[in-house]
C-alpha cells in the first residue's frame, strides 16, 4: 500500500527536507507501535509525502487510523485475462488482413505505468 501523510509537502530547502524526514520518522514510529506486523518499505519525498507499507490485509483499517496518515492507497495487481488468445483478444487479427499486409500500419502504442512498484 502507499500511504500519504497529513504533513504539508516539503519545499526544496534543506530545512523543509529535514522537517519532512522528521514527520515521516514520527509516522513510522506510530505505525510500528500501532501495527507491529507492518513494515515500511519505501519513503517518498520528491513527488508526494508518503510511505510504502507492507502489512496483512486485515490491518488496513487500523493503518488508516494511525496518527499522521491522510490516505491509504491499495496496490493493484494486473494479470492477463486470456493470454493464449493473443491478437484475437482485441480483434487485431481482423485488421491485419489474411497475409499481415497491413500489420501495424497506423498503430499507436501506449504504455501504462502506475509507477508505484520501484522494483
Amino acid at each position: 500500500m502507499v500511504v500519504t501523510l497529513k504533513a504539508p509537502a516539503a519545499g526544496r530547502s534543506l530545512q523543509s527536507a529535514r522537517r519532512l524526514e522528521a514527520v515521516q520518522a514520527q509516522v513510522t514510529r506510530s505505525l510500528a507501535s500501532a501495527l507491529p506486523a507492518a513494515r515500511v518499505r519505501w519513503h517518498y519525498r520528491h513527488v508526494l509525502d508518503g510511505l510504502s507499507v507492507v502489512l496483512p490485509a486485515n490491518e488496513v483499517g487500523a493503518l488508516k487510523r494511525v496518527a499522521g496518515v491522510a490516505e491509504v492507497w491499495p496496490n493493484v495487481r494486473y494479470h492477463s485475462l486470456a493470454a493464449r488468445l493473443g491478437p484475437q483478444q482485441i480483434g487485431a487479427d481482423k485488421l491485419w488482413g489474411p497475409n499481415f499486409d497491413t500489420a501495424g500500419n497506423g498503430m499507436k502504442i501506449g504504455i501504462i505505468d502506475d509507477g508505484v512498484d520501484a522494483s
